[in-house]
């Protein structure tokens, strides 16, 4: 069993479907959207997944650190579990998503920002 180094890492890990992003509670600004939970912004996001019965698809996203315009493809199925990886923005199907930003597509928050409601 792993040693975890601290409480964040802790939380880091275990992130109840509760805790999460659903996609229909996303709203785009300018084809992109970044993270709020609870009305809050965050730095980043952990994850996602796919609910079983969602569409499969592609989710558009921005690495954490990568250039600006730099987007990498989630590849999503559903009931496959989470895709892990930190991302600060996720794009539309303009810039290349292609799953369905609805009920079964679930995001999963990383740290929050230091910024109130930025």
């Amino acid at each position: 069993m792993p040693m975890w180094k601290s409480t964040q890492d802790v939380m880091n890990r275990a992130c109840p479907i509760s805790a999460s992003v659903v996609g229909s509670s996303i709203s785009f600004t300018s084809h992109v959207w970044a993270p709020v939970h609870n009305g809050q912004p965050l730095l980043f996001c952990k994850g996602a997944s796919l609910l079983t019965g969602g569409t499969a698809g592609v989710l558009m996203v921005h690495l954490v650190d990568d250039p600006a315009g730099t987007w990498y493809p989630i590849d999503l199925r559903p009931g496959a579990g989470p895709f892990g990886c930190q991302f600060d923005l996720v794009g539309d199907a303009t810039i290349g998503s292609s799953v369905l930003i609805d009920g079964s597509l679930y995001i999963y928050p990383g740290l929050y920002s230091q910024q109130p409601n930025a």
